[in-house]
């Protein structure tokens, strides 16, 4: 979470916002996505549907609500958003990745 709170602050360095901010906005989008996969992931269970349609769901319904949620706190045009979210969604997928990819490594040490 603090990672995504630092990539705001740098996506959005001319905006001299307080990090806080930042922080906040990061806990409200986190709040918002694990929401939305217990949701569809009840959903997913109860028609028994492969989890590849849940990941494309997440991303359809997660994405042009990151878009809106960036443009209303930040504001900026469209075309500079919509970069900044693409950037926001990659970095988010990469570091989720990588921190699995480790608890994983880490596992298999325990073992």
């Amino acid at each position: 979470m603090m990672a995504g709170a630092c990539m705001l602050a740098l996506l959005f360095r001319p905006r001299r916002m307080p990090f806080g901010a930042h922080v906040v906005f990061e806990l409200h989008y986190v709040s918002f996505l694990y929401l939305l996969t217990i949701l569809l992931g009840v959903v997913l269970a109860l028609s028994s549907t492969s989890p590849s349609l849940g990941v494309a769901a997440t991303l359809a319904v997660i994405a042009p609500y990151l878009f809106i949620a960036l443009k209303r706190v930040y504001g900026g045009s469209t075309g500079r958003i919509l970069w900044k979210c693409v950037v926001m969604i990659a970095f988010a997928f990469l570091f989720d990745n990588l921190v699995n990819l480790l608890a994983f490594m880490a596992t298999l040490k325990l073992v």
